[in-house]
């Protein structure tokens, strides 16, 4: 019995030192796991707070194709702005020749394609 007690005394310091240093493996993994879980989420969070940012567009458009592209009431622009949820500023012949395009930048994207 005495002998059987001895050889458990031996062997329980290296057991509990080997699944202490395990433990500390699975903490420290857990950890990583965690804080890259935490990067990850804030990087989509911030692109959603950028996507979500207004902004206005302006770009020129040459006078002698302003009719050409666009006409005085072109429905198709109207149409986009409505699709996409953005707001055109459309140029008149001898007027301003910018063209101007509000709203949320990812509606922005898809007006312009």
């Amino acid at each position: 019995m005495e002998e059987h007690l001895r050889q458990q005394k031996t062997e329980s310091p290296p057991q509990q030192i080997g699944m202490f240093l395990q433990s500390e493996e699975d903490s420290s993994l857990i950890t990583r796991l965690i804080a890259e879980r935490i990067r990850c989420e804030e990087q989509k969070r911030q692109q959603e707070i950028e996507c979500s940012a207004l902004a206005a567009v302006n770009f020129r458009i040459p006078t002698e194709l302003i009719d050409l592209l666009l006409g005085v009431e072109d429905q198709r622009a109207l149409l986009i702005a409505f699709q996409t949820e953005t707001e055109f500023v459309l140029p008149r012949r001898f007027q301003s020749s910018t063209f101007t395009i509000n709203g949320y930048e990812h509606n922005i994207r898809r007006a312009l394609r």
